[in-house]
């Protein structure tokens, strides 16, 4: 029999939730006692897979308007906005996959 388990990272956020912090000492201890415990009832673990969670936001706005100059860069829609992302990638958690061992 095949079984997986879910471990999520211990992690902290900032208010904004734009920043986010794994702790990784915390999380390891997680993992740890979550193997002894696939271990006990008979399970060997056969992968160990992180898993990628993201932060970001996008931000627009408008230009101020200005005299009409000429552009190398045309705008077909004519407006004066702007707009760009941005954010990265953590690790949220990690997916153990574990077989029962059939020789206990």
């Amino acid at each position: 029999m095949k079984q997986s388990f879910y471990v999520q990272s211990i992690v902290s956020v900032d208010d904004n939730g734009l920043f986010v912090s794994v702790d990784l000492e915390k999380t390891n201890e997680a993992i740890n006692q979550l193997l002894i415990h696939i271990q006990e009832k008979g399970f060997e673990v056969e992968s160990i897979t992180p898993v990628t969670s993201g932060v970001g936001q996008f931000q627009c706005g408008i230009l101020p308007k200005k005299k009409a100059s000429l552009s190398k860069w045309t705008k077909s829609s004519g407006s004066n906005s702007y707009g760009y992302g941005f954010g990265y990638g953590y690790t949220s958690g990690f997916m153990i996959f574990a077989s029962i061992v059939k020789d206990r």
